[in-house]
């Protein structure tokens, strides 16, 4: 059997080199032998994979709890039992990991509804449908005044005095009220009228034959 090139270890502890033909002059220290494997850990036979699975299955199961803790209360205003949520997962591969999860959900509040407001209209207030009393006056006498001084005489009582009367017919107006005088009246002087009532006088010029 032919000894193949390369390094091959001597009974002294040493290492020579052998060509294939012959041993040369070559010596080195022999390689260090390998660190022996620590023994492995109650949790290393546990693949990442099956971490994994624990992981997301732990998101999932958090999901559910909170779910059922989230939902809201019935429209009965009764108060229902607290849910209790229990899971298991077990995931086997050289070595089992089992989740267990016992979640009990808190009874919701009872709320009592505000109470319905009122929406009857307020009582409308009283309106009094009471007219006052027209006041009554005395029709004073104009007649033979100038048409200025018996239009004043005429308010001051209370009376409205209408547009005057051309006592010719020739339905001049009076622009210059002082040059005119009252030569009757429609309202009787000395009667009794409400205030307010129109008086029309009939004038003509002092000028007027």
């Amino acid at each position: 059997m032919t000894t193949p090139p390369g390094w091959h270890p001597q009974p002294d502890g040493r290492e020579r080199y052998w060509n294939g033909d012959q041993w040369t002059e070559h010596f080195r220290a022999a390689a260090p032998l390998p660190p022996p494997h620590p023994p492995a850990s109650p949790g290393s036979g546990v693949p990442s994979w099956a971490k994994a699975a624990g992981l997301l299955f732990g998101g999932f199961l958090l999901g559910l709890v909170f779910g059922a803790l989230g939902s809201g209360s019935d429209d009965s205003g009764t108060t229902a039992a607290p849910p209790t949520v229990t899971s298991v997962a077990t995931v086997t591969q050289e070595s089992t990991v089992t989740l267990t999860a016992t979640v009990t959900a808190k009874p919701p509040a009872e709320s009592t509804p505000p109470p319905a407001e009122s929406t009857a209209p307020a009582p409308a207030a009283a309106i009094s449908t009471t007219e006052a009393p027209a006041v009554q006056i005395t029709v004073p006498d104009g007649v033979g005044m100038n048409y200025q001084e018996a239009q004043d005489l005429w308010r001051a009582a209370g009376l409205i005095v209408g547009v005057a009367e051309d006592a010719t017919g020739a339905n001049r107006l009076p622009f210059l009220d002082r040059n005119w005088v009252v030569v009757g009246q429609d309202l009787t002087p000395g009667s009794t009228v409400e205030t307010g009532t129109v008086i029309t006088a009939t004038v003509k010029k002092y000028t007027d034959k």
